[in-house]
Parts: structure tokens; sequence; C-alpha cells
């Protein structure tokens, strides 16, 4: 899937079955883990499945979750997400900034009204909370500058070549 899960625990716990290698960065995961990794987020954490990662998400009976799938996309679709470590599960007073903001986009998303600029507004608004929250837990990758510059030296390119593929 190309968006990542975002699941705020409400009640009950939330598993997630790795079914390929992936690298959490979370004090309770460590460094790289193998296929069949499971990591679980109880009441009041959030849970972060990468974009792309195969996985299986289980559930206690009675659990209750707000969640969304989400894409920051930056130089015709770049994973905002894939230059940093993003938690696998986020704890403690971070994942109560972050629940909020997950909270705030999921019923901005939810309104009907979409085609109002307030209504936009209000989207954009609540989605660059909930990024900057993901992102204040979240440590750079190594030479994001260097990454993001190559991109930035490919925008007229990638630009022309969207542009084409247009019908």
């Amino acid at each position: 899937m190309p968006y990542w899960v975002v699941l705020h625990i409400v009640h009950g716990a939330y598993t997630c079955t790795f079914d390929d290698q992936h690298e959490p960065e979370n004090g309770r995961e460590g460094t790289t883990k193998k296929p069949g990794h499971q990591v679980t987020a109880r009441p009041g954490e959030v849970l972060m499945v990468p974009a792309g990662a195969r996985h299986a998400l289980t559930f206690a009976p009675g659990t209750t979750v707000d969640g969304l799938h989400i894409h920051f996309g930056l130089y015709h679709d770049l994973d905002v997400f894939s230059v940093y470590r993003v938690p696998v599960v986020i704890a403690g007073d971070a994942a109560n900034a972050a629940a909020q903001a997950t909270s705030a986009l999921t019923a901005t998303l939810a309104r009907q009204d979409n085609t109002s600029l307030e209504a936009l507004a209000a989207r954009h608004a609540d989605a660059y909370r909930f990024l900057a929250e993901i992102l204040a837990v979240s440590r750079r990758q190594p030479q994001p500058k260097r990454r993001l510059a190559t991109l930035g030296r490919l925008q007229p390119a990638l630009g022309r070549c969207q542009a084409s593929c247009r019908v």
C-alpha cells in the first residue's frame, strides 16, 4: 500500500506483524527486524505502519481506534516520511499530541464540504499539524539534504515527464 497506516488505540490493543524486513525506530523495537516481527500498540499509543511495508494487523476484541491512511508527497510523490526514521509505536506525551492531531485530521476529512476554500484550508492545516507531530518524534535519515537536493535538481524534468503523461 502506498500509504502509511496510522492507528491511535483508544481501547484494547492492535498488533502489527511485518511480512518483510523493516527498520523500526522505537526504543522498544531496536533496529532492523526480520519478517514475522510483531509490534503491539496499547491504549493511548499510536501505531505507525510505513507505506509499502507488507504487514498484517490483528486486534483484541472490543478494540477501538481512530486512524487513517496517509501520504505526504514532495517533489512528485517522494514520501516525506522516507527521509525520517518514524517510530512504529509512539507513546507517552508524544502519543497524546499525535492522537489529537490524528483525531482532528480524520474529523476534517470526514466532513462533506471539501470544495470551499475554508474547508481546503482546514484540511491542509490539520494535515500539517499531524505531520509536525510525527516529525517531532522522528529522526532524520542520514544525508537527507543530499537526497532532497538531488530531487530538487530533478524537479524540472519530473514536471515535464508528468505533464507529458497527462491525458
